[in-house]
């Protein structure tokens, strides 16, 4: 694909959650230069954005599940009301393995 089409930034970007807009700067603006000198850095580096976008991917989903939650309970709807709250539960103890 690269090969064929310019990777343009700026339309990349404009396909992703806000969350992860300052990560995706914080990628781009980095002088890679360095990290590619060394694998050991470049690991590193890699595994510590990888830890922030499944950060972000968690806190998405928690705050999708926040909401089906509140709805639910506003509308006196019970029903499927715990399995979200497992589901909470559960994206909860992710987040915080991640910590």
């Amino acid at each position: 694909y690269l090969k064929k089409h310019k990777f343009n930034i700026n339309n990349f970007a404009k396909n992703l959650a806000s969350e992860v807009i300052e990560t995706l700067d914080r990628i781009y603006l980095i002088d890679i230069k360095n990290l590619l000198d060394s694998d050991e850095i470049f690991l590193k580096e890699f595994m510590k954005i990888k830890k922030e976008l499944v950060k972000l991917a968690l806190k998405q989903k928690l705050t999708e599940l926040a909401k089906l939650i509140r709805e639910k309970e506003r509308i006196g709807e019970a029903k499927g009301l715990t399995d979200l709250r497992e589901k909470f539960t559960d994206f909860s103890k992710k987040l915080k393995e991640y910590s």
